[in-house]
């Protein structure tokens, strides 16, 4: 599977052909983007995102914000009124949006979507980060009945992000977060242990420590380079060394 839709991708090589200088990235999520409330030893890997960017990181992102939440309380017109074009925004929610309310999740993310994309600035719909929660393997074969993550409760907001992006596939791409980070973690699972991938997590099963905001934040610019969109386009620095983990992400 392709992490971005094909009208967007013919789009944005178009737009990389001339250097863009001074684009901004504005982040819109939860508390496991947000910054650290210097408090609670509990980080966003939007803290560590400006490492991998030549564009500027603007982390806009709200601890304990839902779409709806987000879209409610007036934020989203909030970037809006900041962007410019050639501006990239990322969007990511899942955490604190009602599951008994999942058909309106991809409405929220489009009214959002929609308060934005007449700016001329690309919008990443990403999926959530996972949360701290294992399972036992029940793919026949050597694997069989170790630890994996537990997708299940995710999985509903990876496909409303998706949907959303599907509302607005000449404006909007997605990005599967998610789907980066699992593949990383299942295997810290198997060759090392629960506790020190536990140690991704501070105080509950969504929250992240330093360690796993660092690493959150590098393998969501995995997933975004792995997407075969042009690097130069989202601001990201050159030569980052993912080609080659490519592979099991898009299949």
């Amino acid at each position: 599977m392709k992490l971005a839709t094909g009208l967007v991708f013919a789009a944005l090589a178009l737009g990389a052909a001339a250097a863009i200088t001074d684009q901004n990235i504005f982040l819109v999520g939860d508390e496991t983007m947000a910054k650290s409330d210097g408090i609670s030893g509990c980080h966003g890997w939007g803290e560590y995102l400006q490492d991998y960017m030549n564009a500027t990181v603007v982390n806009k992102a709200i601890a304990g914000s839902s779409a709806k939440s987000y879209w409610a309380d007036n934020h989203f017109n909030e970037v809006a009124s900041l962007l410019k074009k050639n501006d990239i925004v990322i969007i990511e929610f899942g955490h604190h949006d009602n599951i008994t309310d999942l058909e309106n999740f991809p409405r929220y993310l489009n009214s959002g979507i929609l308060t934005m994309v007449y700016s001329g600035a690309v919008i990443i719909i990403s999926s959530p980060t996972p949360l701290k929660k294992w399972k036992r393997n029940s793919n026949k074969g050597p694997y069989e009945g170790t630890y994996v993550v537990d997708t299940e409760p995710t999985q509903a907001f990876v496909a409303g992000s998706e949907q959303a992006v599907k509302m607005n596939s000449y404006s909007t791409v997605f990005v599967d977060h998610l789907r980066s980070m699992v593949r990383h973690m299942d295997v810290f699972l198997l060759y090392r242990d629960q506790e020190y991938t536990n140690s991704f997590f501070c105080n509950d099963e969504i929250h992240l420590s330093d360690k796993g905001a660092q690493l959150a934040s590098e393998y969501f610019v995995e997933a975004l380079v792995c997407s075969d969109l042009s690097p130069g386009y989202y601001g990201l620095k050159k030569n980052l060394p993912y080609s080659a983990q490519c592979r099991d992400i898009e299949d």
